[in-house]
């Protein structure tokens, strides 16, 4: 019986990555009306405490609401209220089609964004102003120019540009929203305006930069401007950013778009961090991109940029409101202290992007975003909104091993006289809801000489948390194989062929069956499981 047991817990451990993920498994994390969040030491007041409400606007129009403990109130309040002291809104030229239907998003044209603008500034709040020089969403993999400018020739191009700049900033100054700081195009890693723009064609894409710039320079001279890349990798803003420098392009603020779940753990930033500011000390440094999950749950059906566990984990926090609230925190202390003064702020993104039908990243398609916004799928304000005013007033706590990250046992494959290689760490949840390897203390592991399924239990250093492995012992040629979710490499030696994950799943299918009948037909040898 113990041996059935054995098999259906390593059947349930093997299948359980390919079925649907458990969100109740998270319950506990998500459901939390506090927060506990550390303060900061010394950091400014002025720090940048930002968050793009790009969305918002058409929320509204769409009759969505926002909520601050049961009370219905402006969003623009709401952040406020919490701590945030900048908004970031993202500008398209024309967001419509010829015949006027939008195309979502946001659909943020200059008119309906100079209006939000106004309610910004109403409310003395700073504000930061993305132009994207494209009628929707540009990124490092798309860079479309405006419509209207499709077929102009080189020389109108630049022309277009700086008079659009120009323009679209002196009409927001005369509403009284002239933004404090003004980004020239969003993620430029590959330039902007394609194929003009592209940094393919550098000449090109710098004289369409510096048009810009002059053109904010001219309409504001108060205004910051700021050049926004994304990734953390340090040799390509050194070559990018040098490159500018000798091209004659000057601007005041390097911005990054950093997600960690996508980019990697914040020690990659860290290093970014502290090479820019080695390197640039007469630029600051802003985080103009940033976002975490409170939730891996969907409320619209629409896939979700952050929606697996594998997203936990590299992104180095549960997908909980506490972890939400403790990576944001974590992240602006790095900005802070790793950059030597230079660190201005953070821009949350997609803060309140929550799921309005009509309001998705596209016209007839759903949102990505809503597990990542402050505010939950019903539009109430989160705790971790709260984080903006604790990284300030918060207590002082040291995080502590709160919970496995994974309880179900690890798998690992070896073979009949062959010692397995166990992990010698696991993934552990702190209560800060940080995710962090800790070193696992195991047994002396004995040499299997019979093929089955044994099992053996650890414990976790400096903590009383118990680990079990299963250890499948097979006949063949030397490998050993470890499961993931032990905080490090899944194989140990082998080399591991991909597979897709149809075949992954029969062969796991036909290996258990196989066990499952070897165990009972030599049901005797069995009973020497290891304990």
């Amino acid at each position: 019986m113990r041996a059935l047991i054995l098999t259906i817990m390593l059947t349930a451990t093997l299948l359980s990555p390919h079925l649907l993920v458990d969100t109740s498994a998270h319950s506990e994390f998500e459901e939390s009306a506090s927060i506990f969040v550390r303060p900061i030491p010394g950091l400014p007041r002025d720090f940048i405490r930002g968050v793009d409400a790009s969305e918002a606007p058409w929320i509204l129009e769409l009759g969505g609401k926002y909520f601050d403990s049961g009370v219905e109130k402006h969003p623009l309040d709401i952040l406020a209220e919490h701590g945030v002291n900048w908004i970031r809104l993202r500008v398209w030229n024309d967001p419509y089609t010829p015949e006027g239907i939008p195309y979502g998003g946001g659909n943020c044209d200059p008119e309906r964004i100079t209006r939000f603008a106004v309610e910004v500034k109403r409310r003395g709040l700073k504000l930061l102003v993305n132009f994207h020089y494209s009628d929707w969403w540009a990124d490092p993999g798309r860079q479309s120019k405006p419509k209207a400018w499709a077929n102009l020739s080189f020389t109108e191009l630049v022309r277009a540009i700086y008079e659009w700049t120009y323009n679209t900033l002196n009409y927001m100054k005369s509403m009284g929203a002239t933004p404090d700081i003004v980004q020239v195009g969003n993620e430029v890693n590959n330039g902007f305006l394609w194929p003009e723009g592209s940094t393919s064609n550098w000449e090109g894409f710098t004289v369409l930069l510096k048009s810009a710039i002059r053109a904010v320079r001219d309409a504001s001279p108060e205004t910051k401007v700021a050049i926004h890349l994304a990734g953390v990798e340090v040799e390509f803003y050194e070559y990018f950013l040098s490159k500018l420098a000798a091209s004659g392009v000057e601007f005041d603020i390097i911005g990054i778009s950093y997600y960690p779940y996508y980019h990697g753990s914040l020690s990659r930033l860290r290093e970014l961090l502290r090479a820019l500011s080695r390197r640039y000390p007469d630029k600051e440094i802003v985080i103009l991109e940033t976002a975490y999950a409170w939730t891996l749950s969907d409320a619209d059906g629409h896939p979700n940029i952050f929606g697996l566990r594998e997203h936990e984990i590299t992104g180095g926090y549960k997908a909980s409101i506490q972890g939400q609230a403790s990576y944001l925190r974590d992240l602006v202390e790095l900005v802070y202290t790793e950059t030597s003064g230079r660190g201005r702020g953070v821009f949350y993104f997609g803060a309140t992007w929550i799921p309005v039908k009509g309001a998705g990243w596209k016209t007839g398609e759903g949102n990505p975003w809503e597990n990542q916004a402050l505010f939950d799928f019903n539009g109430n304000a989160l705790p971790s909104l709260r984080v903006f005013k604790l990284i300030y007033e918060g207590e002082h706590f040291e995080p502590k091993p709160l919970v496995l990250y994974e309880e179900r046992p690890l798998v690992v494959t070896t073979l009949v006289n062959t010692k397995p290689a166990l992990p010698s760490t696991v993934l552990v949840v702190f209560t800060d809801h940080s995710i962090r390897p800790l070193a696992v203390k195991w047994p002396e592991t004995p040499l299997y000489s019979t093929p089955g399924v044994y099992e053996l239990r650890g414990i976790v250093e400096n903590t009383g948390f118990q680990v079990t492995v299963l250890i499948i012992v097979k006949e063949g040629s030397a490998t050993t194989t470890t499961s993931s979710l032990s905080g490090e490499s899944s194989t140990a030696p082998s080399v591991v062929e991909k597979k897709p994950a149809s075949t992954v799943l029969a062969g796991a299918v036909i290996l258990l069956v196989a066990v499952l009948a070897w165990l009972i037909f030599r049901s005797s040898r069995v009973s020497r499981v290891a304990k």
